[in-house]
């Protein structure tokens, strides 16, 4: 018998026989690779539906996972993975489900009312799924935890849950805050708060329109949340903004529950197109002045912008003398990821830099991005567009400004490095390792 115990990590079902447990209290099955009857097992579950989200009491269920090693892979990056929690008094308890039977403790009997009041938020009348993202909730505080930056965890104190949903492509969860406002959550992922949205959204925006002399024309992939077009609508001189954005969820849930940015998306500059920003460039050659990517971490479907191949296409989308501009993380975490996306980059563009801003709320508290010029005559670290006092307020810009704009090109000197590994071609894709930034 195996009881339930509270840990820091999740662990792996690496049997790939049929699991049998039993409890006579409510648990809720937050993933799982199948329900508990889709392989054709024997079920005794007394579920509604068999919808295989809860387990109903004296259940017994059996479910087989995939016969796949998961060793080495954290939680929430594979697809045979199950887990059990549970909730009391705002504490997780996650299950190390090492045989056929597991019990609970008496400390997690009680609370279950609280729960479902929680997951009943979005209009449920029942608990059927949830997101991975609800995986980080403990005792009351939302933790970000991301195998791209290990052993580092924001928490941010939650007053309630406005929206939670399973969308075609990734979690989505909305979070009222204590002290951030709103924040938007994508696959457990903090994507932005209400406290500091504008440092990134201006900054992504600024950085490559106030580098082009003209930008008439720009299209933005990704940043479904609404906050790219809201900044790059403020560019006097941009006529035309075209968006795609794939995940449909995003921009319902951002105009609903974060207006602040999802007025982006009803700019009258602004065609929102639904779909891969991928496949649209493909059919659209030399359009566009300034193309920006607002993406997600390079996990998953946003792992192909990443890649040398999007900077390529996107040099075909633009028109002579274009700028791209695509968020690229952070160097204090994952210097290797900077310097592939810089050196992608260089490959196609003959003028590229990385530009830092500060967002408090993302790892380290800081976010760098990667610029690319057609033109040879591209200075990202001097402005061509100066905006006076007067006009930033008029744009109600509260980030960016032209002094801002040079000093993100001021690293310090240990970050230097992504420059001298990015320009050395005997590092072709090879990883260039921890030990190559120092901070001692």
């Amino acid at each position: 018998m195996i009881h339930f115990a509270e840990t820091k990590e999740p662990f792996f079902l690496l049997n790939p026989k049929p699991l049998t447990f039993e409890t006579s209290h409510r648990v809720v099955i937050l993933e799982s690779s199948s329900s508990c009857c889709e392989y054709g097992n024997e079920c005794d579950c007394r579920r509604e539906e068999e919808s295989g989200s809860s387990i109903t009491r004296n259940a017994i269920v059996r479910i087989r996972v995939p016969n796949k090693e998961t060793r080495g892979t954290t939680f929430g990056r594979v697809s045979n993975r199950f887990r059990l929690e549970s909730i009391d008094d705002g504490r997780w308890y996650r299950s190390a489900v090492t045989s056929t039977s597991v019990s609970l403790p008496r400390s997690i009997h009680p609370a279950w009312s609280s729960f479902d009041s929680i997951l009943s938020n979005s209009g449920d009348d029942r608990v059927r799924y949830a997101p991975r993202s609800m995986d980080a909730m403990k005792a009351g505080w939302f933790s970000e935890i991301n195998d791209f930056w290990p052993g580092v965890s924001l928490s941010l104190e939650v007053d309630s849950i406005l929206h939670r949903e399973r969308s075609q492509y990734q979690d989505v969860l909305v979070l009222q805050t204590k002290t951030y406002g709103k924040s938007l959550v994508l696959d457990g992922i903090i994507q932005c708060t209400e406290k500091d949205e504008f440092a990134y959204q201006e900054m992504i925006a600024f950085l490559p329109l106030c580098s082009h002399p003209n930008p008439k024309n720009v299209l933005i992939v990704g940043g479904g949340d609404g906050g790219v077009a809201r900044e790059v609508a403020k560019h006097p001189d941009v006529e035309k903004i075209v968006q795609v954005e794939i995940d449909s969820s995003v921009l319902n849930v951002s105009k609903k529950y974060l207006p602040f940015m999802g007025v982006g998306l009803e700019h009258p500059k602004v065609t929102l197109n639904v779909g891969d920003g991928f496949e649209f460039m493909k059919q659209h050659t030399k359009e566009f002045d300034v193309i920006i990517t607002d993406s997600s971490d390079p996990i998953g479907p946003a792992e192909c912008l990443f890649q040398e191949s999007y900077f390529s296409l996107m040099k075909t989308a633009l028109k002579p003398g274009g700028i791209v501009c695509s968020q690229a993380g952070t160097a204090w975490m994952n210097l290797d990821h900077v310097v592939q996306t810089l050196r992608h980059c260089k490959s196609s563009f003959p003028v590229a830099d990385y530009g830092i801003t500060s967002v408090p709320s993302y790892p380290t508290g800081q976010i760098g991005f990667v610029l690319g010029g057609l033109s040879t005559e591209t200075n990202f670290k001097v402005p061509r567009r100066i905006f006076s006092e007067e006009e930033l307020d008029k744009m109600n810009l509260r980030y960016y400004s032209s002094q801002v704009h040079s000093a993100a090109f001021v690293l310090p000197r240990t970050l230097m490095l992504i420059y001298l590994h990015a320009e050395s071609s005997r590092y072709g894709d090879k990883q260039i390792g921890k030990k190559s930034l120092s901070f001692a």
